[in-house]
C-alpha cells in the first residue's frame, strides 16, 4: 500500500476488513467502464479480486474466525489494479521472455514456484495451482511442460488429477487471452491486497 501511494496509484479506499488470519481485505469501488481481472502477486502477498472474483465479506464468520470491518470511507475510490501489479510484481513481456538470455533461468523459476506450491494448505490449493500455472505460462513454457511440472506437486498437496489438469488448462487460457474482457453489466466489488496465506 505504501509503494502504491508513493507511486501515485492510491489515494484512499472504500473499506478495510480484517481477516481471521490477521490479514486485510482492502475494498475499492468497481469502475464499470473498465472491468479488471483477478490476479495474484505471491511475493508481495497480494491477491486482487476483480471481475469474476469473490471474497468472504464482513461480517461473515468461518471456522477460522470472523471478518471484521475496520474502516469505512465516505465516497467511492477506484484503483488501477494493473498499474499496481506492474509496480509490485513486474512481469517480463512474452517477447522478452522468448528472446532473453534469462530463459536459462526458467528451470530455477519453475523450481521456486513448485517449492512454493507444495507449501499450500487446504482452502488455497486450487487458487495457488492456478497462479503457479499462470506464472509458468508467462515464461513461454509449453502447456505439456507446465502440466508435467505441476501435476506431481498438485498431487502432493492432495488435489485430484482431473482438477489439476483442468486448473492448469484454465490458467493457460487465461494467460494467453488477448481480447479485452467483456463489458460488465452489474456492479463488481474489487478487493485488493489480501495478506492471507
Amino acid at each position: 500500500l505504501r509503494e502504491a501511494r508513493a507511486a501515485g496509484l492510491l489515494d484512499g479506499w472504500a473499506a478495510i476488513v480484517r481477516t481471521p488470519s490477521g490479514g486485510a481485505h482492502v475494498y475499492f469501488a468497481a469502475d464499470l467502464s473498465r472491468p479488471q481481472r483477478c490476479w495474484q502477486a505471491a511475493s508481495a502477498h497480494v491477491d486482487f479480486r476483480g471481475a469474476g472474483g469473490y471474497v468472504v465479506a464482513s461480517p461473515s464468520a468461518t471456522a477460522r474466525g470472523a471478518y471484521t470491518t475496520m474502516r469505512v470511507a465516505h465516497g467511492t475510490r477506484t484503483i488501477d489494479a494493473s498499474a499496481v501489479r506492474r509496480l509490485i510484481d513486474p512481469r517480463p513481456t512474452r517477447a522478452a521472455a522468448a528472446t532473453s538470455p534469462g530463459r536459462v533461468d526458467r528451470v530455477a523459476e519453475t523450481s521456486r514456484i513448485i517449492g512454493w506450491l507444495e507449501t499450500r494448505q487446504e482452502g488455497e490449493r486450487n487458487r495457488s495451482l492456478f497462479w503457479a500455472a499462470c506464472r509458468l505460462a508467462e515464461t513461454g513454457l509449453p502447456q505439456t511442460d507446465i502440466v508435467a511440472a505441476l501435476t506431481s506437486p498438485g498431487l502432493r498437496i492432495k488435489l485430484p488429477e482431473p482438477e489439476i489438469t483442468a486448473t492448469i488448462r484454465s490458467a493457460i487460457r487465461t494467460t494467453h487471452l488477448t481480447a479485452s474482457p467483456a463489458p460488465v453489466t452489474q456492479p463488481v466489488i474489487a478487493a485488493a491486497p489480501q495478506w492471507e496465506r
